[in-house]
């Protein structure tokens, strides 16, 4: 049976639009990026999460893609014109999938007035998304499978662990519940530094703290008030040019950002993913 007017042979093109558009994605994260040791980035982008979202096709790939080009037309935010651009892209996004709402968090400026005139506005346009498409929500919610565990899944060794001991046994995996929380507290210690430490505009609105602002609100969002699958971690891999760069910089004591990165890489590839 067609599906969206489209033959099964067919599907293979749908396949390689989602995962173009997350390559565009990638691109236009790292397009700014002056990291020499670009290799770095590597076990993050080849992670499971990310395998295993471009293996199952996931919408993940699309909104993945329209979150980063909302933050990339903020860049040069030089008036409500393009904010207003950047957040109906960021709309869209949220109409796809709704978790997406939490990367409104790009709009919050140093001014209330400013962020308020921005954010209402976008508030009440997903208010009525979500009145107008609530039955189809409701339907989606009570068919969708959740992740049996808060945060990433199931991992491999506690699972695997488990097991061995006995073939019955259930290992709740709470040390990578405990890394989620920590690599939670690690970004709001960072954000707690930049803003207390007197740090140059230049920095704090740069293209890559905007992407650390908008993609770990989305993590936040995700994994810490729900339950979610191991591919939405994708919406980590934005925020490391931020790290990188603050690694680069020195801008503050390294063992932060290095926590952080730690963190990454233990939450992105002790997964079942």
């Amino acid at each position: 049976m067609p599906f969206l007017g489209l033959e099964q042979e067919d599907i293979k093109y749908v396949y390689l639009a989602f995962a173009s558009l997350f390559a565009m994605g990638v691109a236009l994260v790292f397009w700014k990026d002056k990291t020499k040791h670009w290799y770095a980035y590597l076990p993050f982008i080849y992670s499971p999460p990310v395998l295993l979202c471009l293996e199952w096709c996931n919408y993940e790939l699309i909104i993945f893609f329209t979150v980063v080009l909302s933050i990339w037309i903020c860049l040069k935010s030089t008036g409500y014109l393009r904010d207003g651009l950047a957040g109906a892209v960021m709309l869209l996004a949220t109409c796809l999938k709704l978790f997406p709402v939490f990367g409104f968090y790009i709009f919050v400026r140093h001014s209330i007035k400013k962020s308020l005139f921005l954010l209402v506005p976008f508030a009440l346009l997903t208010l009525l998304y979500l009145i107008i498409n609530k039955p189809y929500i409701e339907l989606v919610r009570e068919n969708t499978p959740w992740s049996p565990y808060i945060s990433f899944g199931v991992p491999v060794l506690p699972n695997n662990i488990a097991m061995a001991i006995d073939k019955s046994a259930v290992m709740l995996p709470a040390y990578l519940i405990l890394v989620a929380w920590v690599l939670v507290a690690v970004c709001f210690i960072v954000g707690y530094k930049l803003a207390c430490e007197g740090l140059p505009d230049s920095l704090i609105e740069s293209y890559e703290a905007k992407l650390f602002r908008g993609t770990i609100a989305i993590f936040i969002g995700c994994y810490l008030l729900g339950s979610n699958f191991d591919y939405r971690l994708i919406f980590l891999i934005p925020a490391l040019p931020f790290i990188f760069r603050l690694l680069r910089e020195g801008t503050i004591a390294k063992w932060i950002p290095s926590s952080f990165l730690a963190l990454m890489f233990v939450a992105m590839w002790l997964t079942e993913a």
